[in-house]
């Protein structure tokens, strides 16, 4: 898989979720009573922790240990969400619950579109630096 591709899969499984999630916000914020003001928060979160993810996958994918390094960011995400999540809890107060909702809306969408991106790279990890598939 040549970096073009690479590149524009990264981009994929971070721009697609994003619209996902602004999609379900406005969704819910207008047809229910899951309404927040402060839904961008959750949905910074996951680009920055997306974009920061899909650049370590990306350079380390070549590595033997690269299996380990996938849980490890995996377990290390859910740690950041966690502490992201109970640090918010304290400043949104009563809206706490809609907030957590909204966040747990982009989890699982940032996550399906990750496990794709990982799948692709795993599938072509076989391959030597510096050699491509067509």
């Amino acid at each position: 898989m040549t970096p073009q591709k690479i590149l524009f899969q990264s981009l994929f499984s971070l721009l697609i979720p994003s619209l996902l999630g602004l999609l379900s916000s406005f969704l819910l914020n207008t047809f229910s009573v899951v309404q927040t003001k402060d839904f961008l928060w959750g949905l910074c979160f996951f680009l920055i922790t997306g974009i920061i993810l899909n650049i370590i996958y990306t350079l380390r994918r070549h590595h033997k240990e690269f299996t380990q390094l996938l849980f490890v960011c995996t377990v290390l995400r859910l740690l950041a969400a966690l502490i992201f999540i109970f640090a918010l809890s304290f400043v949104e107060g009563k809206d706490f619950f809609n907030f957590a909702l909204h966040f747990i809306v982009y989890f699982i969408y940032f996550i399906i579109f990750e496990i794709r991106f990982i799948l692709l790279l795993l599938k072509n990890k076989s391959l030597k630096p510096g050699t491509y598939e067509k």
